[in-house]
């Protein structure tokens, strides 16, 4: 399990931007952005302990299942935007969908080192998808710093495949929220694809399974911790 202390923030503000209707693809770290959904904590660990085939109905939610497997969600995203396409195009839109739809892909920093992200961007900006990109940078992809991965800030990407990508303090709730409802506004209007940068920190482990203590250093975290706009002090 991926703990998500420390991004609250960055996911309250964001998925309180978007619509009900809108279909949201998370990462395996999202839980506040599914508590924010109604998706109960019993529901997400019956998934985390694999003792049934999901935790929960995604079209219930409007919520897909978590990816598990590293940047996949990204395709699933895109897949579903061109699906939200193709039944306007077609004046077929579903009667349980709403006409101006848009999807939410989160990753990692981590995870956008991925091929599977670079695909991804490519379909989403040739076709002008209804598609906001997420990208939490908590400062480390497992042991790798974030600057090891990019010599750029991340939001830069979305340059390089013709649409727009913003930075954002990913601590300010605030802030959080008015990137993506600024976003999510463009989208609907027709826009094609946008990028967030929400910059932020992974306070716990990268996972259940992991120590953290042996690739950073107590003070980065303590620092870090006292700008969690959760607990807003340092642990200890």
């Amino acid at each position: 399990m991926g703990p998500a202390t420390g991004q609250e923030a960055a996911q309250i503000g964001t998925i309180a931007a978007l619509k009900s209707t809108d279909m949201v693809f998370p990462t395996y770290r999202e839980h506040a952005m599914a508590l924010y959904r109604g998706i109960s904590a019993e529901e997400m660990m019956t998934l985390f302990r694999a003792t049934a085939h999901s935790g929960w109905d995604p079209n219930a939610y409007n919520f897909n299942l978590y990816a598990i497997v590293l940047a996949s969600q990204a395709l699933h995203a895109t897949g579903w935007a061109m699906g939200i396409q193709q039944d306007l195009r077609l004046d077929a839109v579903p009667r349980d969908r709403a006409a101006d739809e848009i999807v939410l892909a989160c990753l990692g920093d981590g995870a956008s080192s991925q091929g599977d992200i670079h695909e991804s961007m490519v379909f989403a900006s040739s076709y002008e998808l209804p598609l906001l990109y997420l990208i939490q940078n908590n400062h480390w992809a497992i042991s790798v710093p974030s600057r090891t991965q990019s010599r750029a800030p991340l939001a830069h990407r979305a340059a390089g495949y013709g649409f727009e990508g913003i930075r954002v303090d990913g601590n300010d709730v605030l802030a959080s929220y008015a990137a993506a409802a600024a976003c999510a506004d463009s989208i609907r209007a027709g826009s094609g694809p946008k990028l967030i940068e929400s910059v932020t920190y992974r306070i716990g482990a990268h996972t259940t399974a992991d120590d953290p203590t042996k690739y950073r250093p107590a003070s980065e975290v303590e620092e870090w911790s006292a700008k969690d706009p959760w607990s807003g002090t340092a642990p200890g």
